[in-house]
């Protein structure tokens, strides 16, 4: 089942998903334009966490998620990354398909 769920094209989909749900929003609003916003995280982890890294400017092992939001606040699309990654690491992997939106 998890192995079904795990292909490149369903996770392709599920990323998408949330942008999808933004493009009917922004379409009923009639905006012709959005801004976006672009930021990194830290989401710190406790064990043996697959993907899990050391970063020594945060001082834990953690995650290092990259989102984009737009001036709602609403979420474009995200990435999980490693936490040994720099901030702008993957960033045109996650900015470029809401751009092709």
């Amino acid at each position: 089942e998890t192995e079904g769920l795990a292909t490149d094209s369903n996770r392709a989909a599920v990323a998408d998903l949330g942008g999808q749900w933004v493009d009917r929003f922004l379409d009923r609003t009639g905006l012709n334009y959005i801004v976006l916003d672009m930021d990194s995280s830290v989401s710190p982890t406790h064990g043996a966490q697959e993907g899990t890294a050391w970063n020594g400017h945060f001082g834990s092992a953690c995650y290092h998620p990259l989102f984009v939001f737009n001036q709602f606040g609403m979420l474009e699309r995200c990435a999980l990354r490693p936490g040994n990654v720099h901030s702008a690491d993957g960033w045109k992997a996650v900015l470029e398909p809401v751009m092709r939106r």
